[in-house]
Formats: structure tokens, C-alpha cells, sequence
């Protein structure tokens, strides 16, 4: 079923080319090929209304080295069996044949490979055969190089190379920028798969690589211990890209001894891009101790307003009401008429409404953790003890697992607040995959940790996390509200385009920055997580970036930033209302969105940036004047807008009045507009 931003699955059509012996799996918004010269390898990833061009430099497929021998890989297989069915709107292709060298001679090593494409990413099931006790050095299972534009990376260290220590190592991602050709970039090196890896073009698109739910295939499954793979992704000159690597064994001497079969599990994601500017996430949310007025919801969408949540998930203002996670009804029935109030007056002046969910948290007070609480928690550490998220003397809840039967418990309780409420749909919160070492998930694992520990991570192969299972959530829950309903995932520091793809809106950057005190970053210089693959609708959060004593202009510069570049501030306080007024009563749907790295927009003079959203028939322009004093500034559109519109001369409307501007004029000499200190001027053009 079609979606404006394609957020609801739909089929995958599969388009074969005997000339050039590939199938393409496509959808509306992007294409992924197979080549069957290559073992089935994955040729082609192209997103139709980002750049439009294929990401990848080379086939992503595997190589294996037999010590003291050669190299065999699919890629070298011309001659694969080739099976191709359909489950619902999954389409799956198979591939099965013999691992060869550059001259097609086999080792014996056969593989087998499962591609399963689901709505924006590819499930890949990978076999490998081995017969005849081959000895091994390396085992190379994925590997790429992408456009030199897919600048920016984002990488989730393997459970045993991660850092973090909050909330027993959370995982988030390391960021990090290389410039092929141009600098001296070190690659980033490590001896353990990572569980997640994405390059970027920000705000445009990018792709990713992430491991499935069982974490001991790539780390114990070939040696029985870790830190004997390798991982590196960094520049590369010939041709200009950047390249990865992912074995979960490279030796440089010696090797292992296998026999049988042996599975992995990881994914490829593909942002959904719509060809659309997205929604601005302009959005507040309420709790059960200020029920908001109708006045108040009036305001709020007279305003800009968009969408709001329930959100009162701890013990705020220390009274013991608050939703507990798991709980239903949470209030009692005077609370809970409030709360379909609000609703309804929400919706009668066009507001969306959500109610919030923690995907990985079940207060104790809930009959459900009293009967399960063990065998679904999450337990990450070496004390094999439940975490528990403290909060004003009581707790937001117990940490659960999804790889357990919380994921079930969870859906049911979600279509029980769903049914009970006219609600839009959910507000996820912890919406990330977790580390997790409780062995009653992993089927056939005794127990490792036997004595307690000190608080560290309990490594074993019953190392996990529900990586499987949050995908499954997000494909049911977005079939649950619709392919119209409301979805919100908060996912700060571990943003995913195969999770957001779901998704209506995004929030992001809550913690693990450091924080603006004085000024702000050049636009250039903004985190990946800020705009990210711009497949989505943003809210970066304000209290998160901002230091609480931090000057207004900190806050209008963060707040100006935001506005050019296609996201917003969240929640919206009513600085941020003022400075994206120029943009409401604008469907912004019916345009296309170019933030300033896009260089659409010229604006003359220092401290300046300019963005646009346009369309055939209409373009609204951003002129950002970063400096702290008004001033005058010029700017020039890029001459394929106007041929665009392939008008004669265009009418000029903003704040300074209206004009008629020749086409050859708007995109040589340009337009000046007045624009006030640490603003934005919006101009609207049309064809006259």
C-alpha cells in the first residue's frame, strides 16, 4: 500500500536482464541488483530521488583464504543455481554454488546465500559448506566500496571492543569523517565484526551494514573465541571510494580447521528516500499533571504545532502518578477522560496524537514482570543481575530484551492502548538493539557466568542482542497504525535507516555530545545523527544540545541551523515557533528539499548559507544570516531551477515586499532581501 514518505511496505518488483545476467529487486524508491556472474553478489544499490547513481564501486561479496593456498569467493562463481519466491511482500532470491579462485577452479567450499528484501533493507543468510577438513586464514563474509560522496560513517563497536560504560555499555555509535584522496585519513581498524556500520552522504543518503540477532556467529562460531576477525573501513584512491572489510577470521599465520556448516546473519540497509521535503517535526508533548487546555492545543496549532505525545513515564513531580511501562489503564478514570480529552482536541484543530512506549522497559509493579521479569530481562553484565532505570525514588522499569517473550507481551500491550484510544499511533523511546547475555534466550546455551563478577560485560557465544527482533517491531507496528497513522522512534546516538524507514519522525542527539555554551558549528561541521541519510523527519533535542545557562543567540544560532537544513528542534519551544513561522500553512510535501551542501541557493558574504524548497510550480528560499547584525544579502539561484519552471520571470515575495524578477536576473545578478541577525528571511518564487 502506497505512503506518501514510504513508510508502509509495499511489493518488490524483480526485473531480470539476460544480456547483462542480472536480477534487479525495485521498488519506487530504490533498486538493489544482483549480478549472476558474481554468485548472486549484490552489483548495484541506487537510490531513484537521491543522487541516482550507484553506490557501490564493486560487488559486495565474500573471499575466503586457505592457508598456505588461494583465495575462493561467490564472485568468482559464473554459474550459481538461482531460486526466486515470494512470502507476502517479501521477495527472496537464493543463490547456491562452489567458492572458485580469479580462474574459476573450486576448492570444494560450497556456499549457500539467502537474500530476503524486505521494505528498505535485505536480510542476508550466508552458508558456507566446508568438506575435506580444509584449513583456514581468513573468512571475509561482507565486504564494499561505496561512492567517494559517502563521506561520513557511523560504526557500533562488536560487544567486546565497545567502550561506553553507560547503562551497561549501551553501544552507541563512533563517528567519524574520511576525505578519499584529499587527506591523511587513518582507517578505522579492529579485530571484532562490529554490529553496525553506515556511510553517508548527510541529509541525502547512504547506506548500511549491521549483524543479526546472533552475535556469537561472528565472533565464537569459527574459533570459539574472540578477537581472531578483522574489520577495517577506510579512503581508497583507485578508484576514489571508501572501502570495508568484515571477517570473522583473519589470521596472518596458521588458520582453524572446519567442517560442516557454518550460518551468518547481517543485514543491508537502504534508506527510503521519497523525492519529497520531509514534514518539520515541529512537536510538544503533555502529561497527566498539566493536562493541556483546548485554549492551549489551539495555540500550539495556530502555531505550527504538528503532533504531539503522552509522555509522563516517571515519577516527574513526585506524587506516584505516572504511566508505568507495562500498565494498563495507568490512571484512574477521572485521569484517563482527560486523556481522551486532550486527544480530541488535539485532532478538531489538526493536531496528530502518540502516546509513548519504551521498548526496553517493564516497571516491577506490573503482573507481568512479577511472572516474567527474569526470564525476559536484559542481562548484559558479568553480575547476571536485572538493570533497573532509577528515577526520583522509584524506577522507569526493569531492562527487558526483545529476544524473549517481552517482544510478544509488548505488542499486545501496544494494541491494547491502541484499541482502548483514538489515538494517531506510538512514541518509541529506547528504540535500539542492546547487548544482552541472558542465556534463557539463546536456544542450547548453558549457563557461562557462574560466579558473579564485578560489573563488566559477560562475554560468551550466548551474546546477543535483539537486533531481528526490533526489525520485526517496526514492521508490525507500522502495519498496526496504517500506512496514514503516526509512528515515532527516539533512537539518540544509534540512528538506523532500516528502523527509520517505518518511521514518520525521528528524534534524535538527546546526550553524548558536548553541548553548545557559546556558539555553534559551522553547518558543514554538524553531527551525521543531525540530518542523518535525510530519508526522515528529525527532531534533534534542544536540552540535549543546548547548556541550560547558554545565551538566546546559542539557541537561535542551534534553532537557524536546524531550519536550513531540513530538520528541527525538539521538543519546539517558543523561540524555535517564531523562527520556522515562515514555513507553516506549506505543505512542504509537494517540494523537494536542498540544504546548503546542495549549493542550490548562492547567498553572497560571510557567516551566510542558503537552502531551498522547490518545486515546478513554486520555490520558498532560505537565506540564513549567521552573523549577530542584520543586514542586507544577495542571493542567486542555480540556473536548472529555473529551467526547471522554464518560465521568463519570476514573482519575488518575502517580508520586503513583492517583485518581478527576469530568469536570467535571478540566477546572475540575484535578489537582495533584508534579513534580521541570526535569522532566516523566507522568499517565496513563482513563475509569473
Amino acid at each position: 500500500m502506497a505512503s506518501t514518505y514510504g513508510v508502509y511496505p509495499e511489493s518488490h518488483d524483480l526485473i531480470e536482464d539476460a544480456e547483462q545476467r542480472a536480477l534487479t529487486v525495485r521498488n519506487p524508491h530504490y533498486a538493489v541488483t544482483h549480478s549472476l556472474a558474481q554468485g548472486g553478489a549484490i552489483t548495484g544499490v541506487r537510490c531513484f530521488h537521491g543522487s541516482d547513481r550507484n553506490l557501490l564501486l564493486g560487488a559486495c561479496c565474500g573471499a575466503l583464504t586457505v592457508a598456505g593456498g588461494g583465495t575462493y569467493s561467490e564472485g568468482h562463481d559464473s554459474s550459481p543455481a538461482v531460486e526466486v519466491r515470494r512470502e507476502g511482500d517479501d521477495l527472496i532470491l537464493v543463490f547456491e554454488g562452489l567458492l572458485r579462485d580469479p580462474e574459476g577452479r573450486d576448492c570444494g567450499i560450497s556456499y549457500r546465500h539467502i537474500y530476503r528484501h524486505r521494505w528498505g533493507h535485505v536480510r542476508m543468510d550466508r552458508r558456507l559448506h566446508f568438506t575435506g577438513g580444509h584449513k583456514i586464514s581468513r573468512v571475509c563474509l561482507q565486504q564494499w566500496a561505496v561512492q567517494p560522496q559517502l563521506t561520513h560513517y557511523g560504526i557500533r563497536p562488536g560487544a567486546t571492543a565497545e567502550a561506553s560504560a553507560w547503562t551497561a555499555a549501551f553501544g552507541v555509535c563512533q563517528w567519524g569523517r574520511f576525505t578519499p584522496g584529499a587527506a591523511f585519513d587513518c582507517p578505522y581498524v579492529t579485530r571484532v565484526v562490529p554490529r553496525y556500520v553506515c556511510c553517508a552522504d548527510p541529509g541525502r543518503e547512504g547506506l548500511e551494514w549491521f549483524v543479526g540477532s546472533e552475535l556469537g556467529q561472528w565472533e565464537y562460531q569459527l574459533t570459539g573465541a574472540s578477537g581472531y576477525g578483522s574489520f577495517q573501513l577506510g579512503p581508497q584512491t583507485r578508484p576514489l571510494g571508501i572501502s570495508m572489510s568484515v571477517c570473522p577470521l583473519d589470521v596472518p599465520r596458521g588458520g582453524v580447521v572446519l567442517e560442516g556448516d557454518y550460518d551468518f546473519r547481517s543485514y543491508m540497509g537502504v534508506p527510503i528516500i521519497s523525492g519529497r521535503a520531509n514534514r518539520l517535526f515541529l512537536h510538544r508533548s503533555f502529561n497527566r499533571k498539566h493536562w493541556p487546555t483546548e485554549d492551549q492545543i489551539r495555540s500550539n496549532a495556530e502555531r505550527g504545532v504538528c503532533t504531539m505525545h503522552f509522555h509522563h513515564d516517571g515519577d516527574t513531580f513526585r506524587d506516584g502518578q505516572f504511566w508505568r511501562d507495562g500498565s494498563y489503564p495507568p490512571f484512574g478514570p477521572e485521569d484517563m477522560r482527560e486523556y481522551d480529552r486532550v486527544i480530541a482536541d488535539c485532532h478538531r484543530h489538526g493536531i496528530r496524537v502518540a502516546t509513548y512506549f519504551s521498548n526496553k522497559e517493564l516497571h516491577p509493579t506490573v503482573d507481568a514482570y512479577k511472572q516474567h521479569g527474569a526470564e525476559w530481562a536484559r542481562l548484559p553484565d558479568d553480575t547476571g543481575e536485572q538493570l533497573h532505570n532509577a528515577y526520583s525514588g522509584d524506577e522507569y522499569g526493569a531492562q527487558m530484551c526483545l529476544r524473549s517473550g517481552w517482544a510478544e507481551f509488548h505488542k499486545q500491550y501496544i494494541d491494547r492502548v491502541l484499541s482502548h484510544h483514538d489515538l494517531d499511533g506510538t512514541y518509541y523511546d529506547w528504540n535500539v538493539a542492546l547487548y544482552c547475555h541472558n542465556t534463557r534466550h539463546v536456544g542450547g546455551c548453558e549457563q557461562v557466568v557462574r560466579e558473579p563478577g564485578i560489573g563488566g560485560w559477560a562475554f560468551s557465544p550466548a551474546g546477543h542482542w535483539d537486533m531481528d527482533e526490533l526489525l520485526d517491531l517496526m514492521i508490525w507496528t507500522r502495519r498496526r497504525v496504517g500506512p496514514d497513522g503516526l509512528m515515532i522512534i527516539h533512537n539518540t546516538m544509534v540512528p538506523m535507516a532500516a528502523t527509520e524507514n517505518y518511521a514518520d519522525y525521528v528524534v534524535a542527539m538527546e546526550w553524548g555530545y558536548s553541548r553548545l555554551a557559546t556558539g555553534a558549528p559551522d553547518i558543514a561541521e554538524l553531527p551525521l545523527e543531525w540530518s542523518f541519510m535525510g530519508h526522515r523527519s528529525r527532531g534533534v533535542i534542544g536540552y540535549g544540545c543546548l547548556e541550560e545557562d547558554a545565551p538566546e543567540r546559542v539557541h537561535r544560532q542551534m534553532t537557524l541551523r536546524a531550519l536550513l537544513t531540513g530538520v528541527a528542534p525538539w521538543p519546539v519551544a517558543d523561540l524555535d515557533l517564531e523562527m520556522f513561522a515562515g514555513l507553516k500553512g506549506h505543505d512542504l510535501s509537494r517540494y523537494r528539499f536542498a540544504d546548503p551542501a546542495r549549493g542550490l541557493v548562492a547567498v553572497e558574504g560571510g557567516q551566510t548559507a542558503g537552502a531551498i524548497y522547490h518545486g515546478p510550480e513554486e520555490a520558498l528560499v532560505l537565506v540564513g544570516n549567521l552573523a549577530s547584525q542584520p543586514r542586507v544579502l544577495r542571493f542567486r539561484l542555480d540556473p536548472a531551477l529555473c529551467e526547471q519552471s522554464r518560465a521568463e520571470r519570476y514573482a519575488v515575495t518575502s517580508e520586503c515586499g513583492e517583485a518581478l524578477v527576469e530568469a536570467a536576473a535571478l540566477t546572475a545578478d540575484g535578489v537582495e532581501v533584508s534579513v534580521a541577525a541570526d535569522s532566516a528571511a523566507v522568499v517565496r518564487i513563482v513563475p509569473a
